[in-house]
């Protein structure tokens, strides 16, 4: 998720302007496009003219050439551009985006509705300490994101952010934690964070674990996490 500086981000795009017809194939293509279309929502980098040329070779391929996680890895890009995520998205994208590799991502999200124990413990305070409506892993509208749990009457997404969703071991997010310093999410995190808060008018409640396992009082914790929203 980090920035290139300068230069760097001029040389990169200049090595994928010459090479990527010849060298890239369907994968390289599917990544490149997600990279930096995430550094251009998460950080605000306007697109650099590589990324219409590495379209462009998208537009030429069929979604057959694709693996499941290229097509997904495209549709995430539409959905920067879509919500109005990365800066100057202007491209052509091919029809079959908003076929096939719609349907990759949305079979990637029926998989993933599964209920963590934790999901279930945050449920719990919701329901039973604080008397709030709540649903564990709702498909939002659209179908194109599962929240881990959600909160109708407020339209509220809660996600609980277990170590994969930082950087670092869980020993160094702990220490960082309990010492005072900021965990650094994932761009995958970031990225999910910007989207769901385009989806949930009611905003979205991140609970990294450290905080969960550290919380002494969870319902005066998730009180307060939902009434400073």
């Amino acid at each position: 998720g980090r920035l290139p500086d300068g230069p760097a981000l001029s040389a990169l795009c200049g090595a994928t302007e010459r090479s990527a017809r010849e060298a890239f194939n369907a994968q390289d293509v599917a990544t490149t496009i997600w990279s930096l279309a995430a550094l251009s929502s998460l950080r605000g980098m306007p697109l650099p003219r590589c990324y219409d040329d590495v379209w462009k070779i998208a537009r030429d391929m069929q979604p057959g050439q694709f693996h499941n996680t290229g097509l997904c890895k495209l549709f995430h890009a539409y959905l920067m551009r879509k919500h109005g995520l990365s800066v100057g998205d202007k491209g052509e994208y091919p029809v079959w985006i908003i076929n096939q590799a719609k349907d990759a991502w949305m079979m990637q999200v029926r998989e993933r509705v599964t209920a963590s124990a934790y999901q279930s413990e945050i449920a719990g305070v919701f329901r039973d300490d604080l008397n709030t409506n709540c649903e564990v892993e709702q498909v939002t509208d659209g179908g194109y994101f599962s929240v881990d749990v959600y909160l109708p009457d407020k339209e509220i997404a809660v996600e609980y952010d277990g170590a994969q969703h930082f950087l670092g071991t869980e020993r160094e997010q702990l220490r960082r934690f309990r010492g005072g310093e900021a965990c650094t999410k994932t761009a995958l995190t970031e990225l999910r964070d910007l989207l769901l808060a385009k989806t949930c008018e009611g905003g979205v409640i991140t609970v990294p674990w450290f905080e969960w396992l550290d919380a002494e009082k969870r319902d005066e914790y998730l009180r307060d996490r939902v009434a400073n929203l």
